[in-house]
């Protein structure tokens, strides 16, 4: 299995710049990519940086994985059509979406621990089921349709003991709402679309739905959030894509050096980020950025070959649970 792992420099590996005044955030980058170069996508990151995502295969599925320390391990539902990992919580627990024997997607959790596989209920009628969020609790997060044409007519549910909740989710015929994340207090991020067709993040807190937009920018996406409510995602601004951090509405960008695009994807409660990019020639590769507290702090720490974490940041919430 071939895997390259090697830092990105901007400084020392220090990259982040205020889009409306908040702090720069800064982290230092390393990549990856999967045994079949191409296209490699993160869209977890816990604690222990435990980065879970997947990478493309020649037969047009995909294959789970997990990173971490360098280490790339592929995940994969025996024999069955392609296998997807999401968010993962601190427990290493991750929510997977599978193909079953008929390619329809079905919803999963995955133990990276003991390094196996709980499979969710089927929900009745349903014509695909994507898990993608999950939280310190169990909880997962996921969407479904009845429609047997495609993505359209997306549902919002959460798994929680041994039954579904549902929820309505606006702009519900977007691919991109599949992939949502649930923190601790229940808040959750997605990507909705709206009757115009543009995108937007969308937070869904208490039944409250807040969208997300980057000023001045032509989209925006939300992937990712933590306990501390900080979100994380990409928006297009004059034709490229940058990531975001978004704390109370302080937008930050966060570009990997040298990429052509960056999407931000998953940030866990130290801070650290996790996501993908693309270079010149349209290959996607994964990263995880480990945060940085200050820049005068982080030289110090980059020199030294550590890593620190960012102060946390809380707010008051309402629970979606």
């Amino acid at each position: 299995m071939f895997i390259r792992n090697s830092l990105l420099f901007c400084g020392l590996a220090l990259c982040g710049t205020t889009i409306t005044g908040q702090a720069s955030a800064q982290y230092l980058f390393s990549t990856f990519d999967g045994p079949i170069t191409g296209d490699t996508e993160a869209y977890g990151v816990n604690t222990n940086r435990v980065v879970t995502g997947y990478y493309a295969l020649p037969n047009g599925n995909t294959a789970g994985f997990t990173y971490q320390a360098g280490l790339l391990s592929t995940v994969n539902v025996p024999l069955l059509n392609g296998t997807s990992l999401f968010q993962i919580n601190n427990a290493g627990l991750a929510a997977a979406t599978y193909g079953d024997v008929n390619g329809v997607a079905q919803p999963a959790t995955y133990n990276t621990t003991n390094q196996t596989f709980t499979y969710l209920p089927t929900i009745p009628n349903s014509t695909s089921t994507f898990a993608a969020g999950i939280n310190n609790t169990g909880a997962v997060a996921g969407t479904y349709t009845t429609n047997p044409n495609g993505f359209s007519d997306l549902q919002g549910w959460i798994y929680k003991g041994s039954a579904y909740s549902f929820f309505n989710l606006p702009g519900g015929d977007s691919f991109y709402i599949n992939i949502l994340s649930l923190n601790d207090a229940g808040e959750i991020v997605t990507t909705v679309e709206d009757g115009s067709s543009e995108l937007h993040g969308l937070l869904i807190d208490g039944g409250t739905d807040t969208q997300i937009d980057v000023p001045g920018a032509a989209s925006t996406f939300a992937f990712g959030i933590n306990n501390d409510g900080e979100i994380v995602g990409r928006y297009k601004l004059n034709g490229v894509i940058h990531g975001y951090l978004d704390i109370n509405g302080q937008f930050t960008t966060i570009d990997v050096p040298g990429a052509a695009d960056t999407w931000v994807t998953s940030i866990n409660d130290r801070g650290d980020v996790a996501g993908f990019y693309d270079d010149a020639a349209g290959n996607y590769h994964g990263f995880l950025g480990q945060a940085v507290p200050e820049p005068g702090v982080g030289l110090f720490l980059a020199g030294m070959g550590l890593y620190g974490g960012i102060l946390s940041r809380r707010r008051m919430r309402c629970r979606f649970l």
